[in-house]
């Protein structure tokens, strides 16, 4: 439909190429969000009219002056320095005569009743999503600081933990590196239910049903400190280029699918990162160096059985925006996650 639309017409020819050779994109939209959820729902999991979703960062400014992005991922970093540091780059300096020029694209009523179905589609898909932002209030850096624990990875682990509470066991769940290292390393992610993540999640599960964490919190600080200290090692093994899950996602892609040539592995069948029968889990955590200056961050879940969270320590909170599915289960795994963080926050207590 694109290709036929930019051969339609010199004018569509344009219209596409001005979009196509555009670093960023700036979007004027209506309505006047307020909370997190409007901002999320109009910005990104609402309907897709008025977004470019081939553009790896555009800008939109509403009705009331919000001026959300949407980028990918690894730029959340990059645009965390320029960003503030803008008003005092201009100088003072503006300008308001710039020149417009306009570019409309010439459709046809097959192609605007097409553009409805696609946009239907899209809402039925995206309606299912939930975006909430909260903040847990157990524990931030400077408790994390004064326990003496690597304050980024207590937080990945307690991810892990609450995911185990409401899995009832831990599911494979990855972080890319970005949101942690401002560019450094490859563009690579890591698994972080590892064997000693699990065995940390499962003791302090099990601790927390019965009743048992005071007992239990020597054992359960031991399993702690093996926990971090492999996740640790991990997102070193990654960022030193020894990974190797982006490299198997390549080769899942462009496995020969024709007859007579050789099986693809059942490893690579499954899918590194989208198989089944897990449901899709991400979370990424930014270091204890620097905040992030976003307030929401808002991924477009596919699948709406997993999550994709963003979490931000802070001196005595700890910040996250979440996406999943119903609100219903969206808030329960919120709940699990204050869980999680009491019983990381009584561990971390009971060995001081």
């Amino acid at each position: 439909m694109r290709e036929k639309l930019a051969t339609a017409s010199a004018a569509n020819a344009e219209y596409f190429h001005t979009i196509d050779s555009a670093m960023c994109v700036l979007c004027l939209d209506d309505g006047s969000p307020e909370t997190g959820e409007e901002i999320a729902r109009q910005g990104y999991i609402g309907d897709g009219s008025n977004r470019w979703f081939d553009k790896v960062l555009q800008f939109y400014v509403t009705s009331n002056g919000t001026t959300p992005a949407r980028l990918l991922e690894w730029l959340s970093a990059a645009m965390d320095k320029p960003l503030p540091e803008s008003p005092a780059r201009l100088n003072g300096n503006s300008s308001s005569h710039i020149a417009l020029h306009e570019f409309v694209l010439e459709t046809t009523p097959e192609v605007e009743n097409r553009i409805g179905l696609v946009r239907k589609q899209y809402v039925d898909n995206t309606s299912v999503a939930t975006y909430v932002r909260e903040e847990l209030t157990e524990f931030g850096t400077d408790f994390l600081v004064r326990s003496r624990v690597s304050a980024k990875v207590v937080v990945d682990i307690t991810f892990q933990l609450a995911l185990r509470l409401f899995f009832g066991h831990n599911v494979p769940s990855w972080e890319p590196p970005s949101a942690a290292h401002f560019h450094t390393g490859r563009s690579d992610a890591v698994q972080r239910a590892v064997p000693a993540v699990v065995a940390f999640c499962d003791a302090a599960a099990q601790a927390y049903r019965h009743q048992e964490e005071s007992e239990q919190a020597g054992r359960l600080a031991t399993l702690l400190s093996a926990a971090t200290k492999k996740m640790n090692v991990d997102m070193q093994t990654m960022l030193n280029g020894r990974s190797y899950l982006r490299l198997f996602e390549v080769l899942s892609y462009l496995w020969p699918a024709e007859a007579g040539s050789t099986p693809k592995p059942r490893f690579l069948g499954e899918h590194v990162f989208f198989g089944r029968p897990h449901p899709p889990v991400f979370a990424q955590s930014n270091g204890l160096e620097g905040d992030i200056m976003f307030q929401d961050f808002v991924h477009l879940m596919a699948d709406t059985d997993g999550f994709w969270s963003i979490l931000v320590p802070e001196k005595d909170r700890i910040r996250f925006s979440l996406t999943g599915g119903s609100q219903e289960r969206t808030r329960t795994f919120v709940k699990e996650l204050r869980c999680a963080a009491r019983i990381v926050r009584g561990i971390l207590q009971g060995v001081q």
